[in-house]
């Protein structure tokens, strides 16, 4: 035990030194305390530079609003070809379960700060609401969510057969590029008639005092759960 102990406090140290020469922004987020964290981060900021002194990590950090969608569109493409072949009844209901996941997920796990590391809660979406309008960083990284993925085709493997997992998934996949796209559309459209209510809608979420408006891509839930709060007109 001791000396599992005595190597904790050696790599804690390093692990610190390490973010502070990449990156002093993770630095400084990894040594808040939750008080400090969730203050930070509710206290909106200019798009950040992440790794100023090392400009391709900073370039790895960034992803175009196209390269999401484009991923996926083939990722779906190559299952239907290679894994299994898709049922259209399956895809739209895997679709219309991405709803209640896309609320579940970014009400319990997205704004779990306070109850998760700091660091990784920062890297998930703690830095969309410190720069919400760094549209560089607003779509997330195809690989990020490949793994964030698979443990939820993992989990329809358990229950459903392949080509039905893998119909129901494609379906929750649509779902999810719908929900980034939107999300990219009510930041740097919000003047779009498509889209204007739902931007009227997520911003109150980011800039309300008190937590609400968890959907993004609807508010159905918001209202069912009592997390809606209405613009004032």
């Amino acid at each position: 035990m001791q000396r599992i102990n005595s190597l904790t406090g050696v790599r804690a140290p390093m692990f610190a030194a390490w973010l502070q020469r990449y990156s002093p922004e993770f630095a400084s987020v990894n040594s808040m305390k939750k008080e400090e964290y969730v203050k930070y981060i509710t206290s909106h900021s200019d798009p950040l530079v992440l790794f100023p002194r090392h400009p391709l990590l900073e370039a790895l950090t960034h992803t175009p609003f196209y390269v999401p969608p484009l991923y996926w569109a083939a990722a779906i493409a190559l299952g239907h070809a290679f894994l299994a072949p898709l049922s259209c009844y399956l895809v739209v209901c895997g679709f219309l379960l991405w709803y209640p996941l896309e609320y579940e997920l970014h009400r319990f796990l997205f704004h779990a700060e306070g109850r998760i590391p700091n660091l990784f809660h920062f890297i998930v979406h703690g830095l969309h609401h410190r720069a919400p309008k760094d549209a560089g960083r607003l779509m997330f990284p195809p690989l990020a969510s490949t793994a964030l993925g698979l443990p939820i085709f993992g989990a329809l493997l358990l229950v459903f057969e392949v080509p039905t997992a893998w119909s129901l998934m494609a379906g929750l996949i649509i779902g999810y590029q719908n929900y980034e796209l939107l999300h990219y559309a009510v930041h740097h459209h919000p003047g779009w008639p498509i889209v204007r209510k739902l931007a009227n809608h997520h911003n109150l979420h980011h800039y309300s005092t008190a937590p609400c408006n968890y959907g993004v891509s609807h508010a159905f839930f918001d209202v069912l759960f009592g997390t809606n709060k209405a613009a004032v007109r």
